[in-house]
């Protein structure tokens, strides 16, 4: 019968027809464009770093406290741990047969979980968890940062990037890589030391105790004649550092450190580098918010990162958009 009507009506069946292109048309071109979609895989990862811990520590401290509260969460298929030098990381993985908002409320309650852990170790930074999707591993875009001679203005440049990036509409979040942390190096003059009669463990005591930019228990031997001193903080620690008094006198006569030391600062042995050009590079990468259009979000993030390298240092600008990739 529908047959018959359309037959006896060409011109109206042509019209359907067109109108039905059109709006396919329309349809197709308002969707959500994706290189590579975001998949939910139903893990979460839980990272906690301890600078300076043992392995064993960080195993007893950290990693069980945190599975005995995660460990209650429902729906765990298995769970698995690897503690480290200074490093926590625990894999949660979830049955395969939830859906997404399923696995996004697990997520949320292993989230309260890591709250209700109480007892973790004062100088423990804070437990991060991340649900792991394709965009843990393929970010929708990577910007490259290299050049200029002070390594402490190419990593401000990329904190002062990453906030602009940040501010675009469509971005979820943005991470660095290739970032070092700062280090205080203290050498010791034993000479000096022994005319004031201190030992290290003195020095190391009054560096640890009074100085509220140092991560305690990151002391350690530097070439046999001094130790090194990760910093938590500002730059400016070093001054702070120097004038810091080991040993209280009557007024004038306090000893400091820089009465039997020189301290200098210094960025951290790097396990891998990342290099632009030959150069040391720090590298953003830039992850979307999901549905956005990453067709259009693109020219924003380029439109943003043009008008800042006008605004940053000409030894900088010149290796910008080196590396500029589509992912």
């Amino acid at each position: 019968m529908l047959v018959e009507v359309f037959v006896k009506r060409p011109v109206l069946t042509n019209l359907l027809f067109v109108l039905l292109l059109t709006a396919g048309f329309f349809s197709m071109r308002s969707l959500p464009m994706e290189a590579f979609p975001e998949m939910n895989f139903g893990t979460v990862m839980v990272t906690t770093v301890w600078p300076g811990a043992t392995p064993e520590d960080v195993q007893s401290q950290v990693t069980i406290p945190i599975e005995q509260r995660v460990g209650e969460v429902e729906h765990i298929l298995h769970m698995n741990s690897v503690s480290s030098q200074g490093l926590s990381q625990i894999r949660i993985k979830f049955e395969e047969t939830l859906k997404d908002d399923d696995y996004k409320s697990l997520f949320t309650d292993v989230q309260n979980k890591i709250q209700e852990v109480k007892k973790l170790p004062s100088n423990a930074e804070k437990p991060v968890a991340i649900l792991v999707t394709t965009q843990d591993w393929r970010p929708t875009l990577s910007i490259a940062l290299s050049g200029g001679s002070d390594e402490r203005v190419l990593k401000r440049t990329a904190e002062w990037l990453k906030e602009e990036l940040s501010l675009i509409d469509g971005v979820e979040r943005v991470k660095e890589a290739g970032t070092r942390n700062g280090e205080l190096i203290i050498s010791l003059d034993q000479t000096a030391m022994q005319q004031a009669s201190i030992g290290i463990d003195e020095v190391l005591s009054a560096v640890q105790t009074s100085s509220k930019n140092i991560s305690a228990g990151i002391l350690r031997s530097y070439d046999g004649t001094g130790v090194l001193v990760r910093t938590k903080g500002e730059y400016s620690t070093a001054d702070e550092l120097r004038n810091l008094v080991i040993r209280a006198g009557d007024g004038s006569s306090n000893l400091k450190l820089k009465d039997i030391a020189d301290v200098n600062f210094g960025f951290e042995q790097a396990v891998g580098y990342r290099k632009q050009w030959g150069e040391l590079a720090i590298v953003l990468n830039i992850e979307k918010t999901k549905y956005v259009n990453t067709l259009k979000l693109v020219p924003s993030i380029r439109d943003r990162v043009a008008k800042f390298a006008n605004k940053i240092d000409n030894d900088i600008q010149k290796e910008l958009l080196a590396y500029f990739g589509d992912r």
